[in-house]
């Protein structure tokens, strides 16, 4: 999902040069794969919108900047609907990672008419294992220290 942040950045006199705003976005991209609870988990900064105030910070000399910027971003939802790829089958449910950052969890109340055969599961001639994309639905959310864990059900 793509959104708007608003986000203050400090920047040191010696950036101050023709290359500001790539400076400024360079100190964004320090943030890629960071996680709050109001964006969920930042995959990727696009650009920086607007430049919206500065002034000069009362403890040193850099520059704290307030700008806008366009991130790529995964926040789960209850009753969202995602798809992951496996990264782990045991025989109480599975994990599925999304975008390489969100972990969720399929236990196996949830993986109904499928039988544990040699870490995977298997329902007729589907098999879910290792490295397979998998199709889910959110079921519940919680945040925490900066991350979100979630429990999902198979679609």
């Amino acid at each position: 999902m793509l959104v708007t942040i608003r986000r203050n950045i400090t920047l040191e006199p010696k950036y101050f040069d023709n290359k500001i705003k790539e400076h400024l976005l360079t100190k964004l991209k320090e943030d890629e794969g960071a996680c709050t609870k109001d964006y969920g988990y930042i995959i990727r900064i696009i650009r920086i919108i607007n430049i919206i105030n500065n002034s000069i910070s009362s403890s040193s000399s850099n520059t704290i900047f307030t700008l806008d910027f366009e991130a790529e971003t995964i926040k789960p939802v209850e009753g969202q609907k995602m798809v992951g790829v496996v990264c782990m089958v045991f025989s109480g449910g599975i994990f599925l990672e999304i975008k390489s950052k969100l972990k969720v969890l399929v236990p196996l109340q949830t993986i109904i008419g499928y039988k544990f055969i040699n870490n995977t599961f298997v329902k007729d001639d589907y098999e879910i294992k290792k490295g397979n994309d998998v199709s889910v639905l959110i079921t519940s959310v919680k945040y925490s220290d900066g991350a979100f864990s979630c429990i999902a059900r198979l679609v």
